[in-house]
């Protein structure tokens, strides 16, 4: 058996792949399409634990991104490199496509980090057999996974990852969890990022998770990690600002009274005065405008999180790209107002762009908790 996720994955890739007939059934595990070090930690941990404890019964990890855009997420790659695995050896949307298109292979899927297919993962697998995640329930596939006889855990925590530890913990137990070091430094690492190092956005769930990771990684100096973790995550030097959108982007299809709407809803590490000042307006403008077309939005819904010495600063921008959409985006905003506090900017001159800027003093409310609001907004719209 494997003895490391980096042997895990090449025995994946080089030997129980290979071996699959066409048209077989392929289990696979698949974190969020933005592909932070949660869900890419979430996804990794949890295909390793279930090898752990069924080894007849792989599960494929897929990061649900391009592979060209593992790139942009400086802090996964440090973790990864931190424990002896290469981008090479990864599974990414590439590798699902040619799963499903070359070899007709049958995906059944546990969603971690979210429960709601997102984006292009949703034309790729064909049934949902376990959720576990700590978004809001939107229960899309719950009767599916009771019936599948897989897990469905939906509940509030900081971090995902913990879930993952506090689920395969129950079943692999305390003498065999210990063992597999690779899996429980990825995941104290997302729930060292989602909570501050458990500062800030913790649950019981993340407490009993880091306690098990604490107590198995006794070597870990956890303040010198974190910190250059953070730095990792807030490395956005040489990117461009389509690369910088990129980085941790979610994209939705919310109903409306005139139809679907599609909805991509990034978050970026830098203000939007430091964008005017990096790329200039009519740079800026530009790239929103491709954005919007070449992911085909209706909308782009920019969230900005920057952490200073005197505090965190939260910002949000709409926009679109015809200006029949400019009531809507009025709207959008009106609608947000009471719950994120938002008080309108001018940072930006918009030129042909539908674009209205804001400053949002509720600093509680990240996209986990804006994306729902967005969902409700549009219903009525």
């Amino acid at each position: 058996m494997p003895q490391s996720i980096s042997q895990f994955l090449a025995f994946l890739r080089n030997l129980y792949l290979k071996n699959l007939s066409q048209g077989a059934r392929l289990r696979i595990v698949c974190g969020n399409e933005s592909a932070d070090l949660d869900s890419v930690a979430s996804a990794i941990a949890y295909a390793y634990f279930s090898y752990v404890w069924k080894p007849t019964e792989p599960v494929v990890p897929i990061i649900s991104i391009p592979r060209r855009d593992l790139k942009l997420r400086r802090d996964v790659e440090m973790v990864l490199e931190h424990i002896g695995v290469s981008d090479k050896s990864l599974f990414f949307l590439e590798d699902l496509q040619e799963m499903k298109t070359a070899r007709g292979l049958k995906t059944a899927c546990v969603l971690v980090d979210h429960n709601e297919l997102q984006g292009p993962c949703t034309d790729l697998i064909d049934e949902v057999v376990g959720v576990i995640d700590h978004h809001e329930d939107q229960r899309t596939y719950y009767e599916e996974v009771k019936r599948a006889n897989g897990p469905y855990i939906v509940q509030s925590t900081g971090s995902c990852s913990s879930h993952i530890v506090n689920y395969w913990n129950g079943i692999l137990g305390p003498n065999l969890l210990p063992q597999l070091t690779d899996a429980l430094t990825l995941c104290m690492s997302a729930i060292m990022m989602d909570t501050s190092k458990l500062q800030s956005k913790v649950e019981d769930p993340d407490r009993q998770a880091y306690a098990i990771c604490k107590s198995v990684l006794t070597n870990m100096n956890e303040d010198a990690y974190y910190k250059r973790l953070k730095d990792a995550k807030n490395d956005v030097d040489g990117f461009s600002l389509d690369e910088i959108l990129r980085k941790d982007y979610k994209e939705f299809l919310f109903p409306s009274r005139s139809g679907d709407v599609r909805v991509g809803v990034p978050t970026v590490v830098r203000s939007f005065e430091w964008m005017h000042e990096k790329f200039g307006n009519e740079g800026s403008i530009k790239s929103w405008h491709s954005f919007l077309r070449e992911h085909k939005l209706d909308f782009l819904v920019v969230l900005t999180i920057k952490k200073a010495n005197e505090g965190v600063k939260r910002e949000l921008a709409i926009m679109a790209e015809s200006q029949d959409r400019a009531q809507q985006v009025e709207s959008l905003i009106e609608g947000l107002t009471p719950e994120l506090q938002l008080s309108k900017t001018s940072v930006f001159s918009a030129g042909s762009l539908v674009l209205q800027t804001c400053d949002q003093k509720m600093l509680a409310r990240s996209r986990k908790q804006i994306v729902p609001l967005l969902k409700r907004i549009f219903a009525e719209l």
